[in-house]
């Protein structure tokens, strides 16, 4: 069976200034039988180039392109630093924003400062990569810079060259702005992200305005996770993957976490300086000017997530904390709804605390069986402040003997100034500290 020439009419659902659906002709448009394939005349190419640049106009942004290698696009440039001019060339703004496609690469750091009296700060930028894995800044310097945001790419402090190469921040924010981050990865070899309320190495300026950051769906790591100094920071969905501490709040800093996987988990035969998952009002970072940044101060709000603090590879011999809070200042440290997984550190010394600091609103119900959360895989040597962690023994007598194989269910209270010398948990039931069995025959 021979397959005759097929002549199709095409409708375009773009308007398309210069050809229209009468000008296209029965030449133009055909099907070769012999090749399989479709054949464009020249109306119809000249057509189809018209909607291309018709599309192009009609974007509700200008598009930029930054890739190694630019020969087939207009509007592309090989460095961030080119690219970076031609933004402020452009003064993009909330009515005209700017697209940046980042195509697969590593690229230069990405400053939008003035520190130093050099570079530039811009707004209104959106930098969209391939994926994670495919493009990559070596850095984000920022200050007042307004409405940035950054889609499916990596940000990296490592082997840029420049502050965040340094001192190895991923993203080192200071001063205002704003910036959201979607599917990104942001790694650093000190904090991955860092933002502080001064201009970099003067620590505090009184005066700074709180920056606000929202990060969906993205996935932050390095030995130190977020730093927040005077910024409002949201995450959604998202991942912190650390080996010493993973989020630190001070001064101003407001920190918000929903649905988010907190982790620290110290490297093999490591002792690093300090292990938490999170901690508020314990970082001043301020030697110059301590009276304007003073310990005991950050807000932090953590809800339907988990924080899990793994020490037993490693040989750290002091507290491996959760949440760890500043006592006696004007912290706000929530977290219902987390769960959290504790495991110390074989090296001797070590303690295992779920929640150090008596100011924060941290319930916690462990698990339900015959351990308490002092000998079982969650917690093997948990201390805590008093009334914030309960779990139920499954196996207690109804005098309270709960170690010889009862069938009652006694609920347990973590009371550490009470029972401290005596396993640190007062069983409600009978009044008495889980291990006293006075009453018991």
């Amino acid at each position: 069976m021979t397959c005759a020439r097929v002549f199709i009419p095409i409708m375009f659902l773009i308007a398309v200034p210069s050809v229209g659906l009468g000008q296209t002709e029965a030449s133009d448009i055909g099907f070769d039988d012999a090749g399989l394939s479709w054949t464009l005349g020249g109306n119809v190419q000249t057509a189809l180039e018209s909607v291309d640049a018709g599309l192009l106009a009609a974007l509700p942004f200008e598009l930029l392109h930054l890739r190694s290698d630019c020969t087939e696009y207009v509007n592309c440039f090989t460095t961030t630093a080119s690219l970076v001019d031609e933004i402020d060339s452009r003064s993009p703004t909330a009515t005209t924003p700017l697209r940046v496609e980042i195509g697969p690469g590593t690229f230069g750091p990405l400053h939008c400062s003035t520190y130093g009296s050099v570079g530039h700060i811009f707004s209104h930028v959106t930098f969209a990569g391939v994926s994670r894995s495919l493009s990559t800044l070596q850095g984000v310097f920022a200050e007042n810079c307004d409405e940035l945001h950054f889609e499916r790419l990596r940000v990296t402090s490592d082997g840029g060259g420049g502050l965040n190469d340094v001192l190895g921040y991923g993203v080192w924010w200071f001063h205002g702005g704003t910036s959201r981050w979607y599917d990104v990865a942001i790694e650093g070899t000190n904090f991955a992200v860092y933002e502080q309320c001064g201009a970099p190495f003067e620590n505090v300026d009184p005066g700074s305005p709180q920056s606000q950051h929202y990060f969906y769906d993205s996935r932050v790591s390095g030995p130190k996770g977020i730093f927040s100094q005077c910024s409002e920071m949201w995450m959604f969905a998202g991942e912190v993957a650390t080996s010493e501490v993973a989020i630190d709040v001070s001064l101003r800093g407001d920190v918000r976490i929903f649905g988010s996987a907190i982790g620290v988990k110290v490297a093999p035969g490591a002792s690093p300086p300090q292990v938490a998952g999170l901690r508020v009002g314990l970082n001043s970072n301020n030697s110059k000017w301590p009276e304007v940044n003073p310990l005991g101060l950050g807000t932090l709000h953590i809800h339907g997530s988990n924080v899990a603090v793994d020490a037993s590879a490693g040989q750290y011999g002091g507290a491996v904390v959760g949440l760890d809070v500043y006592v006696g200042g004007a912290v706000t440290a929530h977290t219902p709804e987390t769960s959290f997984r504790i495991v110390s550190s074989p090296a001797s010394g070590s303690t295992t605390y779920r929640v150090r600091g008596a100011d924060a609103a941290s319930p916690f119900l462990w698990q339900a069986g015959p351990l308490p959360p002092t000998s079982s895989s969650e917690a093997n040597s948990l201390s805590g402040e008093r009334g914030f962690d309960l779990f139920v023994e499954t196996d207690c007598a109804r005098c309270g003997d709960c170690d010889d194989g009862g069938l009652e269910a006694h609920l347990m209270i973590l009371s550490p100034d009470t029972c401290g010398a005596q396993g640190g948990w007062l069983n409600v039931v009978t009044g008495k500290c889980r291990t006293d069995t006075s009453a018991c025959p």
